[in-house]
């Protein structure tokens, strides 16, 4: 896949991001009409210390999601409400397919 800046990235993690997951986000950013890279620019995503170290025995999940300024602002760098308000629904939209994943 040609893969630009104003292309959305997903940092997955093999541990702690499940596939389910990132069917979910690819699907929202796809049917939004942007094309969705995994892993690239950057791979992996954050998950705390504690977890990470095994001080913790949570059950944490994580994704990253990682847009560059091009996908939500104009040639002069600055915000363009309609871009900014469709990534928040598209966010929205993400939480709200992994609660119903959840009760499943």
């Amino acid at each position: 896949m040609a893969v630009s800046a104003g292309t959305p990235g997903i940092g997955a993690d093999e541990q702690y991001t499940p596939p389910e997951l990132v069917k979910i986000v690819v699907k929202r950013y796809t049917e939004a009409g942007f094309s969705i890279a995994v892993n690239y620019p950057y791979s992996g995503c954050y998950i705390p210390n504690a977890v990470w170290n095994g001080r913790s025995s949570c059950d944490c999940i994580g994704i990253m999601l990682e847009h560059h300024k091009r996908i939500y602002c104009d040639d002069q760098r600055r915000p363009i409400p309609g871009k900014i308000a469709q990534i928040r629904n598209i966010i929205r939209q993400i939480i709200t397919d992994c609660v119903e994943l959840r009760r499943q």
